[in-house]
């Protein structure tokens, strides 16, 4: 069984709000930003002054990214290592050119110094910046059991998850002082059991600690029983929490929202059946998933696995998607179909969602084959909204993926997954009720001195627009 930690409801006290960067932060961002423009102009100014070094670093430069390309596109041994080589020849080609260009240029070398220093101040001042956690105050989370959101509160925790976050965060002390019970899950648990234990039980909510692969099996049983979900990240990544504008670095601040709490509801998706939050994926990722050295390194499994959108291979894109015009597109070699449509843009990529309601599904889907400069081009097109012959986006509410197979590989919320074929997906508007911080507010904080949401570490401009309401 797992073990339980139920504790008393803790004196009343003050609630005090505290949602934001610190005016510290900001102006560390605010210097990192100026600091970081002012380098780019140091060295610009300095290298200009020599056009031939200017074409010499641009050839230098073009070499590398192509090279770095192909490395990532070719499945031969060969090729691999000898790109490779080109990438370490036109890096230290492009070293050089800069060691060239201060030797020949005296008025070149204080600009190109100066802008060393001043990119040094700026990666200094951004570090601190992102990663300093608002201040955690123990009054924002006591209040008076008769205004309390929840009186029999259960959140359940994964101990593993994101290295241990939720025993070395305090999650389990703070859940100790607000009178919230907490399930410690072991290896041989069933998640989806444990939460209907916790619910007949007489939860008025549940809440779950852990990654992002656990939160859809908990909230689906929160909606089945008509009790709010509580999202409380301790995971590695925790996209949901991301997109949902809570404190990824300081997982306490979520556990405010079992006593002074705010409902919100959000868009869910569907899978044949299966609930998921974030999104599924099909091709590349899924047969990277696959892989049992996964889960110990992601990163550099998934790079393994690249190779494969020039050349597919295997079950995992033995798959087939109708694009809105009407065409097939056979085998591709990526597909993401997503509960809410992400931000195609730099720096966010596939990190964020600008909302969790829209009510339909975002799906990206990637052609394989091709060269790795026509690949890198098609993704610089479709993040500015273009579709191309390689990289399809669009919104709709709902997907049907087909497959000459029975089953095809997939990942939902990152957790590896066999689906029967044809594979329906679907999204369900503001079907799921969450109990989130209070002044959370979902997706890009919103460019407003008034604007209350939590710290967002992935994108340094957001630091200047966020403020405290306390």
């Amino acid at each position: 069984m797992p073990a339980t930690h139920p504790s008393p409801i803790p004196d009343p006290g003050r609630v005090r709000r505290r949602i934001g960067p610190s005016g510290a932060q900001r102006v560390l961002a605010t210097v990192a930003l100026v600091t970081s423009v002012a380098a780019l102009l140091a060295a610009a100014i300095a290298t200009l002054r020599h056009p031939l070094l200017v074409a010499a670093m641009v050839t230098a430069v073009s070499a590398t990214v192509l090279a770095t390309s192909w490395a990532l596109t070719t499945r031969s041994a060969s090729r691999r290592r000898l790109a490779l080589g080109v990438v370490v020849v036109a890096g230290a080609a492009v070293a050089g050119l800069g060691v060239v260009t201060v030797a020949g240029g005296p008025a070149a070398a204080p600009l190109l110094v100066t802008a060393g220093v001043l990119l040094a101040v700026s990666a200094v001042c951004a570090h601190r910046s992102l990663v300093v956690a608002p201040p955690y105050r123990r009054s924002f989370f006591l209040v008076p059991e008769q205004r309390r959101v929840t009186s029999a509160a259960v959140l359940l925790c994964n101990p593993r998850s994101g290295g241990g976050k939720v025993g070395d965060s305090g999650v389990l002390e703070l859940c100790d002082e607000i009178g919230v019970t907490t399930v410690l899950l072991e290896d041989h648990d069933d998640l989806a059991e444990v939460a209907e234990d916790a619910a007949r039980s007489g939860a008025d909510a549940l809440g779950m600690a852990g990654g992002d692969g656990s939160l859809a099996v908990v909230a689906e049983v929160a909606h089945r029983h008509g009790i709010p979900f509580v999202v409380v990240p301790t995971g590695t990544r925790n996209h949901l929490a991301l997109d949902l504008g809570l404190d990824r670095q300081d997982p306490r601040q979520a556990l405010s929202a079992f006593t002074c709490g705010e409902p919100l509801a959000i868009d869910r998706g569907e899978v044949n059946g299966r609930w998921f939050l974030n999104n599924v994926v099909f091709g590349v990722y899924a047969a990277a998933i696959e892989r049992p050295e996964y889960r110990d390194a992601k990163l550099t499994t998934v790079l393994a696995e690249m190779p494969s959108l020039a050349d597919p291979d295997g079950e995992a894109y033995d798959i087939s998607v109708t694009l809105p015009d009407g065409t097939t597109w056979e085998r591709p070699g990526l597909v993401v179909a997503s509960n809410g449509p992400y931000l195609l843009r730099p720096p966010s990529l596939f990190g964020r969602r600008p909302s969790l309601t829209t009510g339909t599904l975002g799906l990206v889907v990637v052609r394989a084959g091709g060269s790795g400069p026509a690949l890198l081009a098609s993704a610089v097109a479709a993040l500015g909204g273009e579709d191309t012959d390689m990289v399809r986006n669009w919104d709709t509410d709902d997907v049907t993926v087909h497959s000459p197979l029975d089953t095809v590989p997939s990942g939902i919320d990152g957790e590896g997954v066999q689906l029967t074929t044809p594979v329906d997906i679907r999204c369900h508007p503001r079907s799921l009720t969450l109990l989130v911080p209070p002044g959370t507010r979902p997706g890009p904080p919103r460019r407003s001195r008034r604007d209350r949401s939590v710290l967002d570490e992935d994108r340094l401009g957001d630091v200047l627009w966020t403020s405290d309401d306390v």
